[in-house]
């Protein structure tokens, strides 16, 4: 989790706030309802709409790194809060956007904050489409994402937690460019890949969160749960996409992932077992993930 890095005792000022990320590679794309993961990264976590009167207002985060949870549930009220802006932390503006307001992820309902493990989330546990688009092209052989998130029994087969492709509404994988980087396993307790078929999974419990992970460096897609690696599947070739969607649709584009997102990042490289640990030990430790 976000740590406070203590100054001497010769040092004024309050301690510096170091993120997540801030000792790992740098990601393309870095998304969290709950936290600030960088601390060269400023501004608001999110962007959120009040049911009331559809009014929108940026939210930011405390002086602990956490969202501001007070001032998102006094703009929302009574009401409900849902999630037109996700916004991206890593400096490269790839932030994640849905302006049908029917298609946002939900934040509060009826005054109350959407959680995973007493952690703010983005639900998307409805039987219609919410999700997020965010631009990135990227040609190379190798990708990471890493995840915390919830699986609900009740989803759909392949649903997506992210996916990306060559435009919006080529999500179907019929081809190498595109790929389902993190996603439902068919109708099993689990999650894999998909690019072209099906590649390697590892299992998850539903309806509980987990910091999941699916990793491609040029040769395997291996996928994690909470550090424990699935079984290595052949997947090889470059990358072509250019946009990419947050908890996305299945092939019949009528139902999307039900679950719970709170935290993503995404690397163009395949992260070292040692980069990648880290990231998932933090998460499991932030989030409350018992492994």
């Amino acid at each position: 989790m976000g740590r406070l890095l203590f100054l001497s005792p010769s040092a004024s000022g309050p301690p510096a706030f170091v993120g997540p990320l801030d000792d790992l590679p740098a990601p393309a794309a870095a998304y969290s309802v709950a936290r600030r993961l960088l601390a060269a990264y400023e501004g608001p976590l999110i962007r959120v709409r009040r049911s009331s009167d559809n009014a929108e207002l940026d939210i930011g985060y405390d002086a602990a790194g956490d969202l501001d949870a007070t001032a998102l549930l006094t703009f929302c009220g009574v009401g409900d809060g849902f999630l037109p802006k996700l916004y991206d932390q890593s400096g490269n503006v790839r932030d994640g956007s849905e302006a049908t307001a029917g298609n946002q992820l939900r934040l509060v309902a009826s005054g109350v904050l959407d959680t995973q493990n007493s952690k703010p989330t983005a639900n998307s546990n409805f039987t219609s489409i919410k999700s997020l688009d965010f631009s990135w092209s990227h040609s190379g052989n190798s990708l990471t994402a890493v995840a915390v998130a919830t699986l609900t029994n009740n989803g759909p087969p392949y649903a997506r937690f992210v996916s990306v492709s060559t435009a919006y509404g080529a999500f179907d994988y019929d081809n190498v460019s595109s790929a389902l980087i993190l996603g439902r396993n068919g109708t099993t307790e689990s999650h894999a890949g998909y690019r072209i078929d099906p590649l390697g999974a590892k299992s998850m419990t539903y309806d509980v969160p987990a910091s999941i992970a699916g990793k491609f460096d040029g040769t395997n897609y291996t996928a994690y749960t909470n550090g424990a690696a699935g079984t290595p599947t052949a997947s090889n070739g470059n990358f072509g996409f250019a946009v990419g969607r947050i908890m996305n649709y299945t092939f019949s584009k009528v139902q999307g992932v039900q679950g719970k997102l709170s935290e993503l990042v995404l690397w163009g490289s395949a992260l070292s077992d040692g980069n990648r640990g880290a990231i998932e030990a933090d998460q499991i430790e932030y989030y409350g993930i018992v492994p």
